[in-house]
């Protein structure tokens, strides 16, 4: 199933557009969690992901294959930050090693 991609659903940033600030949903490039609040967060910080459609997390479960009762269409975001760790260095979750 192809989802629509839509602008962020706090801050209407749209696809490819970095989140307006206090957004909600943008996470910390440093640390993964929820930018809004975390002493990490540097809104100035060039590597601040972009706006792509989808819920932080969605893209990690899809590349590490975490889905529920392995159903595409509900990426397993409660396994991917269980199992993962965040990689600063690449902005993304990967598993514990």
């Amino acid at each position: 199933m192809s989802k629509q991609l839509r602008p962020c659903p706090d801050c209407g940033a749209p696809i490819g557009e970095r989140h307006r600030a206090g957004c909600d949903i943008e996470r910390c490039y440093h640390c993964g969690w929820q930018a809004l609040g975390c002493l990490h967060f540097d809104p100035s910080d060039a590597r601040r992901q972009a706006w792509n459609g989808k819920w932080p997390g969605e893209e990690d479960c899809e590349r590490l294959d975490f889905f529920v009762n392995g159903d595409a269409d509900f990426p397993d975001l409660n396994r991917l930050f269980t199992d993962c760790v965040w990689d600063a260095d690449t902005g993304r979750w990967e598993r514990r090693q």
